[in-house]
Order: structure tokens, then sequence, then C-alpha cells
């Protein structure tokens, strides 16, 4: 028992020792506390010289007296004893010398550098035979920080703690913290006290690193280009005296720089085409939003200009095809089927999965809301949230003037502090009108409309943007036994020709058994509560789902799309019955043919078998009268012989 105590006792100060206490080594420290090393080279003296500090009578001591102090173990020739880095005098009585060697304490806040006195004989009542070390004295040096102090400066006099312990109060520069990275200057300011860096407002992070410079909308011009407004957040410019601002789209460089506030830049730019990067520089910042500026045309195009003049006419302001004479679809390539049999499209919303369908005859479209991307600058993954299956229901409509049906989904992503709510509409018995940022369109019956909401999403770099992945596949309709018709079967075809940034509008078609799925996608995103261009991707294909993006700008409280999705029958489809490869008259040709080809067999043969039975009549009757002859013509000639 007794070795286990003094075995932990020596453990504890051995331990202590090693971590609290360190030697000095050439004027060099080293904080393990706060990770942060000590240069005190610059205080060592020359023997001939000294640091003196008084201490005043007290109670303990009733005598005032001096210390003489060097550091890093430099030796003083005024102190009697040789060697001494410190010594004590009353006038001309030297009280000790201190040459024991130096202990250095970290803490927190700085350092403590304690040096011990050797033995020595008491002068007067100058006697420390009744301090903790009996007969010896204990003089504690505590540097603090002070950033103003290139050396060293001795704030008070120095103060006896108690019996022959003394303490003498230093400030001085050269233990202040340093900060990380020099706070990147001159993005920071450095707090040598704590250690801390004081960032200005286009930047954050502990070394002032972080960029907190980015663009979540861009106002497009027309192709002759023109004045243009970036909006986000760009930190506290003066471009009266700031001239390392410059704004790029694509390659042309944007003129007459206006800041006009932290979250708004107004500037001019030439004329151009397409779709565009567009990068903000500021000193060493910088930040470039992927593809987020549209030259936009002065005459919209439309898709496949709406196959002609007799199928449609094509609204330039908006790029949206008007059907007329029986045509529909988005670019009114297909024929309205006039069959009053032709079945209609079903829309369905799944309130488990938060998954919608449009079903028409044995086929099924099914679209869901597969995941939410971060993006890095090289359109890299950071993070990847899958969302199918995982939707809360908040909200389900069905009493709306127009009987649409409306349900509301939501998810909370943690890891992310993001909010995605998003509504699903079915448009059931009549056209209904919408508007989207800008862009009025008109949905039939048997549609789906799809509103998103992406709201407070925590970007793990500023640089970084957002993609809402939709997957849209076909499936089938087994409950349905009038599906898969032969007389309707026609291949599977999934077309993203009309996927087209420079058009207002996106559209995504897939084919199959005289029935076409229609997914429109608008060009645009209302980012923060403003409208601005949204380009659209193909994320994968297969032969039956593909996977479409929708890329996103660097929107902070939220972001918001409006895809929709219809199906559409096409004209040459036909009501089939269960063998309806055949033509109609195929049953009664069936039915009537093999019984006139028996009637007809039988009217011939029995013409045969009467002919047949004729003939061997009258050939019986000639063999009959011809062996009369010739009995006749013996007779006759037996008579002549007898004669």
């Amino acid at each position: 028992m007794n070795f286990n105590i003094i075995l932990h006792v020596f453990l504890f100060i051995f331990l202590n020792s090693f971590i609290i206490n360190i030697e000095c080594s050439d004027c060099q420290y080293y904080n393990p506390i706060l990770n942060q090393p000590y240069n005190l080279s610059s205080l060592k003296l020359t023997s001939d010289s000294k640091y003196t500090v008084t201490f005043p009578s007290t109670d303990l001591s009733p005598f005032t007296f001096d210390t003489y102090f060097n550091f890093c173990n430099g030796t003083l020739d005024i102190c009697l004893e040789t060697g001494a880095t410190a010594c004590q005098s009353i006038g001309i009585f030297q009280l000790g010398s201190i040459n024991v060697g130096e202990t250095v304490n970290y803490t927190s806040s700085g350092m403590t550098i304690v040096y011990r006195s050797k033995i020595f004989q008491p002068l007067l009542g100058n006697n420390c035979s009744d301090a903790q070390e009996p007969n010896r004295r204990k003089t504690s040096f505590v540097f603090s920080c002070n950033p103003n102090i290139p050396k060293l400066n001795v704030t008070a006099p120095g103060k006896e703690i108690q019996r022959c312990t003394y303490e003498i109060q230093i400030d001085t520069s050269l233990v202040c913290r340093d900060c990380p990275l020099n706070c990147s200057q001159p993005h920071g300011t450095c707090n040598r006290v704590t250690g801390e860096c004081e960032c200005d407002s286009q930047t954050n992070g502990k070394g002032c690193e972080l960029s907190r410079i980015y663009i979540n909308s861009v106002d497009s011009t027309t192709i002759n280009g023109g004045t243009t407004y970036l909006h986000g957040y760009f930190g506290n410019i003066n471009t009266s005296t700031s001239q390392t601002l410059s704004i790029k789209i694509g390659d042309l460089l944007c003129n007459n720089i206006q800041v006009i506030k932290n979250s708004t830049i107004q500037c001019d730019i030439g004329p151009g085409e397409g779709i565009k990067d567009v990068t903000i520089i500021d000193k060493d910042l910088s930040y470039t939003g992927k593809q987020i500026f549209q030259y936009t045309k002065i005459k919209h195009s439309c898709p496949n200009d709406c196959t002609s003049s007799s199928n449609g006419i094509c609204n330039t302001d908006s790029g949206i095809c008007t059907c007329i004479n029986g045509f529909t679809g988005f670019n009114c390539y297909l024929q309205e089927n006039s069959d009053p049999n032709a079945p209609s499209s079903k829309p369905n919303i799944n309130e488990t999965t938060g998954e919608a369908s449009i079903s028409n005859d044995g086929s099924n479209y099914q679209i869901s809301i597969y995941s939410l991307v971060e993006l890095n600058f090289n359109g890299s993954t950071v993070n990847e949230y899958l969302l199918s299956n995982k939707w809360n229901k908040t909200n389900s409509n069905n009493n709306n003037s127009d009987g649409n049906r409306i349900v509301v989904f939501s998810q909370y992503i943690s890891n992310a502090s993001c909010t995605i709510e998003y509504s699903i509409e079915e448009v059931i018995g009549k056209n209904k009108d919408y508007s989207f940022a800008g862009v009025n369109f008109t949905l039939s019956p048997g549609s789906l409309k799809l509103t998103v909401s992406i709201q407070n999403y925590t970007y793990q770099s500023t640089l970084n943007s957002i993609q809402l992945r939709i997957k849209s596949s076909l499936g089938n309709d087994f409950n349905n036994s009038n599906g898969d018709k032969n007389c309707n079967s026609k291949k599977l075809d999934i077309n993203t020709n009309d996927f087209k940034n420079d058009q207002s509008l996106n559209y995504l078609t897939i084919s199959k058994d005289s029935k076409t799925f229609y997914g429109r996608f608008i060009n645009k995103v209302i980012s923060d509560g403003r409208e601005t261009f949204m380009s659209t991707s193909i994320i994968g294909q297969r032969t039956d789902s593909i996977l479409i993006g929708l890329n996103l700008p660097h929107c902070t409280k939220s972001c918001l799309i409006d895809p929709d999705f219809s199906l559409l029958v096409d004209h040459d489809y036909k009501s089939c019955d269960d063998d309806s490869s055949r033509p109609k008259w195929f049953l009664s040709v069936v039915i009537v043919a093999p019984a006139v080809g028996a009637a007809i067999i039988i009217i011939i043969g029995s013409v045969i078998y009467k002919r047949h039975r004729t003939n061997n009549n009258n050939n019986i009757n000639n063999n009959i009268n011809n062996n009369n002859n010739n009995n006749n013509n013996n007779n006759n000639n037996n008579n002549n012989n007898t004669k």
C-alpha cells in the first residue's frame, strides 16, 4: 500500500513537471496549452546591464529593497554570487542571489518564470527561515501580453505575496498570441491577446481565409448587351478607393461598375449570345457563378418552330407554341385524338412516398424528387442528399374551386440545416392557366404541376451551388387489363433534343404505345425572391428512365422552381379488342368461309357422283347389248353348219 502511494505521488510530480515546468532553451519557449511559441531572446541583457524593480515595505518585510534581474539565465555583474541571474539587495547589502535556474509555468493567458535563491545568511530582520522553503527566496516573473510594448515594461512595483515569495508583473508583446494565417491580411486584424481574428465584411473563418462573396441572381440582357444587376453578397466595397474590383461576364469585362449596396452591383456589359459564367474579383477574393447569365434573344424561338404554320403559332415573347387545327404538344407536332373512346390520362399522388404518376391505358409514368446535390466550383459532388421516399405530408386540399387536388410535402436535411417543401397539383376536368417567373402557360386535364422550395441551405463553401435532381420513369399499370394492346404497340423513345438552354423552356418527351409523356422545365428560378436564369442538364439515362438536374444558383434563403408534366394520346391511337390485331371483318369471314366451302364441296361431289353413276349404267347396258349380239351371231353360225 505504501509503495503504491509513493508511486502515485512520484508519477504525479513527474507528469506535472513534464507538462508544466519546462526549462528555457536559448530563450525559446513553447506554450503547449495555446500551441504558441515565445521568443524572449531580445530581453536578454549583457552581464553589465540589468533590469530593476523596487519592492516597498510591508507587514511581511518592513524594509524596502530592489531586485535586479536578467532573463534566459543571463548573469549579472552586480550580483555578488558568480553566475547569478537575479539578486535582491537593501542598499549595499545583498539579500541573496537567484541562480538556481528557472522554472516555467504555462497558462492559457501567458507564462510565468520562477527563480529561486540559494541558501544565504539572513540580514537583520530580513530572515526567511519561516518561508515555505526555509532560508530561500522565490521570485516569479508574470508575463502578460501587451501588443504595444515591443520589449517589456514593469507595470507596477513588485509585491510580496507571502513570506519571501515575490511577484513581478511584466507587460510585453513577446508573449502575445499569433493568429491563424495572420488573419489573411488585409482581410483581418489579429487580436494578440486572444489570438483571434477580427475579419472584414468579405471574409470569415478562424484565419479570415473563407470568402463570403457570392452571386445568387443576375439580370439578363438582350443579345445587344446593356445594364445588368448582380445580386448576392459582396461586403463593404468602396469603389472610390478600391481599384481592384472587376466583373467579368463570359470573356467580356463589365464597365461602369457601381456598388449600390453590399448586396447589389450594377455594371454595363457588351453584346453577346448564349449562356455565360459571371466572375467577380475584389483584391484576392473571387467568385464565379457557373452558367448563370443569359443573353436573351430579342425574339424567342419556339421548339421546332411549332412544326409548321398549319400546326401552331409561335409566341416570340415567351417561346411557347399556341397549337391550332387540332394539333397539340409543346411543339404542336401531335394531332389530337378525335376518338371519343380514347382513354384519358389520370394523375395520381402517392401521399405515403411523395411520388406522383400519370397513367393511361396500361402505361404509367412516374415522377419523383430524387436528390439534392451540392456541387463545388468544378462541378464535382460535395454532398448528395437522397430525397425519395422520405417525404412527410403536411397538407392535402381537395376542395379547390377548380376541383384540383393539391398535396404538400416537406423534408428536413439536418446536415445542411435545410427544409425542402414541394406541392403537387393534379389538373382535373379542364385546362388551367399558370404563371411563373414571368412565363405564362396552360396545363390540360391529366397533368401534374410541381412547385419545389429549397429553404435556408447551408453551403460548405460560398463557392458552391446546388442541383435538384428529378427522376422520370416508365412503369406498367398492371391493374389495367386493357394495357399493352398489339394495335398500339410502339417502341419506347426518350427524346431530349429540346433540352436547349437558350430557349425559355426545356422539354423532355417519352413516347411509347401511341402515348407521349411530356416534362417541361422553365429556365428560370426565383432565387431569394428574384427571377434569374437556371440551366437544365441530363444527369443519366437508362432504357426506361431519365434523371434531370436543375442547376440552381447560390440561393441562401430560398430557391423556387416550377416544373410540370403531362401525358397525351397520339392521334393514331386505336381502341383495341382482345384480338385487335385482326380486322373487324376477320371473325365473320372466318365463320362464313368454312360453311360456304363445305357446301361447294358437297355440290361438286354430288354432281361428280351423278355423272359417274350415269356413265356406269350406260357401260353396263352396252355390255349387256354386246353380249346379246354376240350370242345371236354364234347361234346363226351353228345353224348354218348343221345344214
